[in-house]
């Protein structure tokens, strides 16, 4: 189950107003995020012989078609079939729609989720409310030390574990990031907030003229929180805003 709270850690720009004044939140291509394994994950396309190979492509056609025909015609004829199986996964990889997502963290306070990802401290994080009657569509990261093991056949069969392994692993490294990611059909896109949306925490350098732009367009049930480094500890400790 979700946390009561979770945050969407981000910069000062267009997409943050238009996330608040539309209700939506944005989500992003895997490519387009710091971690260059994110929906990346290497693929498996060695087969045993030409057997399965044919097997494979069979499956393949199903959900791809054109230059299809003419590979299957040419694979028993060919001595090299790993090579022309080769080519034939890389087109239906290629060909696979590539979710958006959506990043969200359940540690306001971390030092470093303030530094990477709210402009070092200029930026803000978006505080999320959820309730068991509102589960919302998203599942915490898996960190783990070593590369997931996928092979073409295992992802032609389309089993969540395999949709886990691609999309929600993450190395170990970035486990201090407490991520929880949403998933959209389409990448680069607006869909609705993952919960409520009931506060807005602004970093102890976000100017107070950006602070006072964006309570123009926050709802009066929404907080007004600052995140300021904490005295007893390397994190950030937040209280409302008094400025």
């Amino acid at each position: 189950m979700a946390p009561i709270h979770l945050y969407k850690f981000s910069s000062v720009s267009h997409h943050t107003y238009e996330s608040i004044a539309l209700g939506k939140s944005w989500y992003s291509s895997p490519t387009k995020l710091n971690d260059p394994y994110d929906g990346q994950l290497p693929v498996e396309t060695t087969v045993s012989g030409p057997e399965e190979a044919f097997g494979l492509i069979a499956k393949l056609t199903e959900q791809i078609t054109g230059w299809v025909g003419g590979k299957m015609k040419r694979l028993p004829e060919q001595g090299n079939f790993q090579e022309i199986f080769d080519d034939f996964a890389g087109e239906y990889l290629s060909s696979q729609t590539i979710p958006g997502i959506l990043s969200l963290t359940a540690n306001p306070a971390h030092l470093l989720m303030w530094a990477h990802y709210a402009d070092s401290h200029q930026g803000i994080a978006l505080r999320y409310e959820f309730s068991e009657e509102s589960v919302p569509n998203i599942s915490p990261i898996n960190y783990q030390d070593t590369l997931p093991t996928l092979h073409i056949r295992d992802y032609l069969a389309l089993s969540d574990e395999v949709y886990l392994d691609r999309f929600l692993t993450k190395g170990s490294s970035w486990n201090y990031e407490q991520e929880w990611r949403g998933l959209s059909l389409e990448n680069d896109s607006y869909y609705p907030q993952p919960g409520k949306l009931d506060a807005v925490i602004f970093g102890h350098r976000t100017p107070k003229s950006t602070v006072a732009a964006f309570k123009t367009i926050l709802s009066s049930d929404v907080s007004v929180l600052r995140a300021y480094p904490s005295t007893s500890s390397f994190d950030v400790s937040i209280s409302r805003d008094m400025g």
